[in-house]
């Protein structure tokens, strides 16, 4: 073995032990995790109260599922509301006694928004400029951590509403568009009226999976002027659910919830697969061409067979 093998052999055995080092940095121990900010559990929770400024919005868990209160009760998006709930266990780099700091100049006296857990209240202040913390009051004490929530603490029902259109169960007896109805019959065959000629079972389904199925992009809250007049501004939509029926008025390119106080906003696709039957596939044109035979050259007749099979 000659002198440069022996030192590219010594330079690889250096960079390994380098590299050794790097992982696993032996005798620095790594940091321990960071506190958080309560000890309960997210599935102890049945109440959530969310007051900012002048609004209040209230959530209950009822049959396992979160509800906004509201007459009628609005479904709750789960998602936000674990991200919600994920504040009992949000960790906090830092926390101070809320003698030691002066409440007011932290937004936290009065807060500039209060989230109450059942039994447990958290008030939210400003953000720290240096580290784009928050401040956030339980008890006696003040914590630093993560704005991760900052969109879902304003009181409103279109933060924290389902973007679903109908009851994530629901199940649809009767649909009454503008331009024809879904009637669905003893049999669960589902009629449409008037007929459509040519109308196949498959458009049918996929306007009632529609339905069934479709997400808002976003949610907005209707003004109380709205509230009022929207249900004889134009056309509309109503669902038969059996013990429930649902109104939608029709905007542009969005669904409005009178009830509820709420506008559905939708994309142009998603508008013309609830409204309108959609034209069935176009089948598949095939070659029908016998199998084994050559298409006939344009201009030229194929040769007679000769009768008894050949000379």
């Amino acid at each position: 073995m000659n002198s440069r093998t022996l030192t590219n052999l010594s330079l690889l055995a250096a960079v390994g032990a380098l590299a050794l080092l790097a992982i696993y940095r032996p005798g620095i121990h790594p940091p321990p995790p960071l506190p958080h900010l309560t000890r309960r559990h997210a599935d102890q929770v049945q109440h959530i109260r969310i007051e900012s400024g002048q609004h209040r919005l209230e959530l209950e868990r009822r049959q396992g599922r979160w509800v906004i209160r509201h007459q009628p009760p609005i479904p709750a998006d789960r998602v936000a509301v674990d991200r919600l709930l994920g504040l009992l266990q949000q960790p906090y780099k830092r926390s101070y006694g809320t003698g030691e700091v002066k409440l007011k100049t932290l937004g936290l006296d009065p807060p500039r928004s209060r989230v109450h857990f059942d039994d447990l209240t958290m008030d939210f202040g400003n953000t720290d400029p240096l580290g784009s913390l928050r401040y956030v009051r339980i008890g006696k004490r003040v914590y630093l951590i993560l704005d991760s929530v900052a969109t879902l603490r304003n009181a409103r029902p279109s933060s924290l509403a389902s973007p679903r259109l109908l009851p994530g169960k629901a199940s649809p007896q009767r649909i009454r568009l503008p331009d024809l109805s879904l009637q669905r019959d003893a049999k669960g065959q589902w009629r449409v009226a008037p007929e459509r000629p040519g109308v196949g079972a498959d458009q049918i389904q996929a306007l009632v999976d529609a339905w069934r199925e479709t997400r808002a992009q976003w949610l907005t809250d209707l003004a109380p002027e709205q509230k009022k007049g929207a249900e004889k501004a134009g056309k509309g939509v109503d669902i038969d659910l059996g013990q429930a029926q649902i109104h939608f008025d029709i905007g542009t390119r969005l669904l409005r919830r009178p009830d509820l106080g709420l506008e559905y906003h939708l994309g142009e696709a998603q508008m013309k697969a609830l409204l309108q039957l959609q034209p069935a596939a176009e089948p598949e044109k095939t070659k029908q061409a016998h199998p084994g035979t050559k298409a006939a050259t344009p201009g030229k007749q194929p040769a007679p067979a000769h009768p008894g099979g050949g000379h």
